[in-house]
């Protein structure tokens, strides 16, 4: 076991000498401190007296975007744990692994974009408390998982993110198409989904 794992932190070592954002947390500190100016300083003053930008067809290709990045995540991860004969108490990642979890750490920063995008429609009341927090606490674990943990269980908190988001995201994207549309009742289900379904699996990954 111990072979295993020094063979592993030579694998991680050497995956993340030439990844600058994720090298050390500063980076990642630094994208945090800008996401809370952009959206608590510099955008509402940006924004004060001006219109809310039209944005319908940038969010929709954001949509479709977002679930296009999400499937191919959760697909990758999927396959190279039944590859790799994946167990319930510890897989260590590989490289291809690795590469997935950094990928996932990109689009946990992209995601980001999504508050910027209701700071420009001055959309001040889906800027939540927990919204922000959700943000910041899922970069932050995107970053501890490639770094510290290094178990491939881990990864299975990122396909439970993805799946949530591949539905949360249709849902917004047939929202924005059809605004006139309701769907009261699936965005109720989906907001459900993200708190009933993430925290176990979020708690299974990272104990």
């Amino acid at each position: 076991m111990e072979d295993t794992l020094a063979k592993y932190e030579l694998i991680q070592k050497e995956f993340l000498k030439d990844k600058y954002l994720v090298r050390t947390p500063y980076p990642t500190i630094g994208i945090i401190v800008l996401y809370l100016y952009i959206v608590f300083i510099y955008g509402p003053s940006y924004m004060k007296g001006k219109k809310a930008f039209q944005l319908k067809n940038v969010i929709l290709v954001y949509d479709v975007i977002q679930i296009f990045l999400n499937f191919s995540i959760a697909y990758s991860v999927i396959t190279e744990l039944i590859a790799t004969k994946f167990s319930y108490t510890c897989t260590l990642a590989g490289a291809r692994l690795l590469t997935t979890g950094y990928n996932y750490y990109l689009l946990k920063v992209f995601d980001l974009t999504e508050t910027v995008f209701f700071v420009l429609k001055q959309k001040k009341n889906q800027i939540s408390f927990l919204h922000v927090y959700h943000h910041v606490l899922i970069l932050l674990l995107s970053y501890i998982g490639l770094n510290m943990l290094g178990a491939g269980h881990c990864a299975l908190y990122g396909v439970v993110n993805c799946i949530v988001h591949i539905i949360m995201y249709t849902y917004y994207f047939i929202s924005a198409y059809k605004p006139d549309t309701q769907y009261i009742r699936l965005k109720k289900f989906v907001t459900q989904m993200q708190l009933i379904v993430q925290l176990p699996a979020m708690r299974y990954s990272f104990t």
